[in-house]
């Protein structure tokens, strides 16, 4: 490795989520767009969902709660990691109220054929209107 690509991991591997969460807001979004998301979820994640996705994930998930919370009350996310078996599926669900009883999601994925071996739920709070959200 040469050290200008060294010096460049190292700067960042320094840089903080939200430092991350800024940069993939802005690309994916505009200025604009992307840094009113940013003012709203900057801290909305907790420290749990930080560790297990990165900050280029939390756009999706952060579309996915502006559609719960525009109107539709509930947004979904079925996917395949690159890293998962090719039998494997991921599903987050997003709610603008309260939290979904896996108790009544349960029997739904079931009658699809889908078995579901944990859940992950994330509680986060934005700023602004409607400052609470689920998935």
């Amino acid at each position: 490795m040469d050290p200008e690509d060294i010096e460049g991991r190292l700067v960042e591997a320094g840089r903080s989520w939200a430092d991350q969460m800024q940069d993939a807001l802005v690309e994916a979004k505009g200025e604009e767009k992307g840094f009113a998301l940013l003012r709203r979820y900057a801290e909305a994640f907790p420290m749990a969902y930080r560790e297990r996705f990165t900050a280029q994930l939390s756009v999706a998930d952060i579309d996915k709660v502006e559609e719960a919370l525009s109107g539709a009350g509930i947004a979904m996310n079925l996917y395949r990691p690159l890293e998962s078996a090719p039998s494997e599926l991921k599903l987050k669900l997003y709610s603008a109220g309260a939290q979904l009883p896996l108790s009544d999601v349960l029997p739904m994925l079931e009658h699809m054929g889908f078995k579901v071996i944990s859940e992950s739920p994330t509680r986060c709070s934005r700023a602004g209107p409607n400052a609470r959200c689920g998935s």
